[in-house]
């Protein structure tokens, strides 16, 4: 069986606990991507917010995980 094909986004803008619709689109495009590839976005921590939302990303060491029915992909804040 062939592996995966693994893709890794950069993305300046992404929903975040802070904001949480800046970049949608760039997330829809991931969950997309991830039905048929593993993929990993870098994204950046918000500097402003609520002290507890941006405590809470770092707090994670800066790693998420997502899912939907077809595939799963890993969020890194940076």
């Amino acid at each position: 069986m062939a592996k995966k094909l693994k893709v890794l986004h950069v993305a300046s803008w992404f929903p975040s606990e802070v904001h949480r619709s800046l970049g949608n689109f760039v997330a829809r495009h991931v969950e997309a991507v991830a039905n048929v590839c593993e993929a990993e976005v870098w994204a950046p921590i918000p500097v402003k917010g609520t002290a507890s939302a941006v405590a809470k990303m770092r707090a994670a060491d800066g790693m998420e995980s997502m899912a939907n029915d077809q595939g799963k992909w890993t969020i890194r804040r940076l």
